[in-house]
């Protein structure tokens, strides 16, 4: 009774058109890098290593330093904006690079790897690329760059507004 069952059951599995792993697909963060509320995130991209642990050391110091990059140049931004409300030199153009850096040096420190993916048959880029997804929280950015300055240098609400993200 067990047995056409079971060869039924077979012959279906086994028929041209039965899948019996899910079709691999590109994750959603590869083709667009997040955008939410009080966090940052970049995208690092390496082409094929040899070994497999070299393709995620990279791609995460590659998202690392998107994401530095993208922070920096938008904490620039908030600064300079901040001297030019208060009509004041708050922060002269040393200063701003100064803070700049700190930013990278904040990203570097406190961003975390989230993810990462290796395009094993080319889906999407180069057959074997590997991707790594870093963010921050613009709330550990801003309380690391307070910290480190000793200062109150950007309001909550200023910090990489989500309009302000870019990829």
């Amino acid at each position: 009774m067990f047995v056409p069952a079971i060869a039924g059951a077979f012959a279906t599995a086994c028929s041209p058109g039965a899948l019996f792993w899910p079709a691999p697909s590109v994750p959603q963060w590869v083709m667009d890098t997040p955008r939410a509320s009080g966090s940052v995130y970049a995208v690092g991209i390496v082409g094929k290593t040899y070994f497999p642990e070299d393709g995620r050391l990279s791609a995460a110091d590659e998202a690392r330093k998107e994401l530095a990059r993208s922070v920096s140049s938008r904490v620039a931004s908030v600064l300079l904006h901040v001297e030019e409300t208060r009509g004041t030199t708050f922060l002269a153009e040393a200063g701003v690079v100064s803070a700049t850096s700190l930013a990278t040096d904040v990203v570097l420190s406190k961003s975390q790897i989230q993810d990462y993916w290796t395009d094993v048959g080319g889906l999407f880029g180069q057959p074997g690329s590997t991707y790594a997804l870093a963010v921050i929280s613009t709330t550990d950015l801003r309380l690391s760059l307070e910290e480190r300055t000793g200062h109150l240098l950007i309001d909550q609400d200023q910090v990489l507004s989500e309009d302000d993200q870019g990829g």
